[in-house]
């Protein structure tokens, strides 16, 4: 596979060649490099050089500050390992998985609170990748009334991206409850003229 995949000019990882790296740098290289089959045999050669714990690998992914970047490399871990199901499970990690997992979720998999969660998530991956002028690109396309759920629901999400939930809020959530509301001008009306002849 690795040769193929060479001869193609793709890049393929050499398995138990990073088994000196650091927990970010294995993690992040078999997300980029590696195949969906050596990605597990990658990261059990190197749990079997640093003492088998998954806590190193598990706090790379928890250390990244990037939401977007944090979810490739957790579901590359959470494929990657048995204790795959674990991490869903985790109340800092699971909204994460759930964000790199969406493409594989049918609506009616999802229960109210992870659409919720999984909504959330993609608003901030947004904002990380677009900025703030994407996603008040994407509310304007909505009614006031989505406009404001919206915000209050990423607002009140507590998803673990705390330096982009603060951006949301400065960025994003502050202009929009604030903003005026102008009244819609009838056409071909006028305001009612008292019945008083006006005195000259």
């Amino acid at each position: 596979m690795r040769e193929r995949m060479l001869a193609e000019g793709r890049e393929a990882g050499l398995v138990g060649e990073l088994s000196g790296a650091t927990p970010a740098e294995l993690l992040g290289t078999v997300a980029e490099h590696y195949t969906t089959s050596s990605a597990p045999e990658e990261i059990a050669i190197w749990r079997a050089a640093h003492g088998g714990s998954l806590d190193p690998l598990v706090q790379a992914v928890r250390d990244c500050p990037f939401l977007s970047r944090r979810g490739a490399l957790l579901k590359t871990l959470a494929r990657s390992v048995p204790e795959g199901s674990e991490l869903i499970r985790d109340p800092a990690l699971g909204p994460v998985v759930l964000l790199a997992e969406r493409d594989d979720l049918s609506p009616q998999d999802a229960t109210p609170e992870e659409a919720a969660r999984i909504m959330a998530g993609s608003v901030l991956k947004l904002l990380e990748i677009g900025g703030p002028e994407a996603v008040r690109g994407q509310l304007k396309n909505l009614s006031p009334a989505q406009r404001k759920d919206i915000v209050r629901a990423v607002s009140a999400s507590g998803h673990p991206a705390p330096e982009t939930l603060e951006e949301f809020g400065t960025l994003v959530a502050e202009p929009i409850p604030h903003a005026p509301v102008r009244p819609h001008a009838v056409q071909g009306t006028r305001r009612p003229r008292s019945g008083k002849p006006h005195r000259r």
